[in-house]
């Protein structure tokens, strides 16, 4: 048994419990919904998903990366238990 399911079945399956698997008007929303939520998942659930405190030099603006790091997700900081990223306005 499979136990995977890929995309484009999470996002016919968004779209038929929304109505719209006919026309596919809302495709590009049920994509981002389907997405946030495979994000979701990983960041909460994923047991490969670890957040690591890094100290920002002040004087030369940089950290050092953990050794053990695939890929950034995300820059930001704590505030009232809550997690405030850092973005670029565009």
């Amino acid at each position: 048994m499979n136990n995977f399911v890929d995309i484009e079945t999470v996002i016919a399956r968004i779209l038929l419990e929304i109505g719209d698997e006919e026309h596919k008007r809302y495709y590009t929303r049920a994509a981002q919904w389907a997405l946030d939520a495979f994000r979701r998942i990983n960041v909460h659930e994923s047991p490969f998903y670890l957040e690591r405190k890094v100290t920002l030099d002040a004087d030369l603006y940089y950290f050092n990366t953990p050794v053990d790091m695939v890929k950034l997700l995300s820059v930001g900081i704590y505030r009232g238990g809550e997690f405030w990223p850092f973005t670029k306005k565009a």
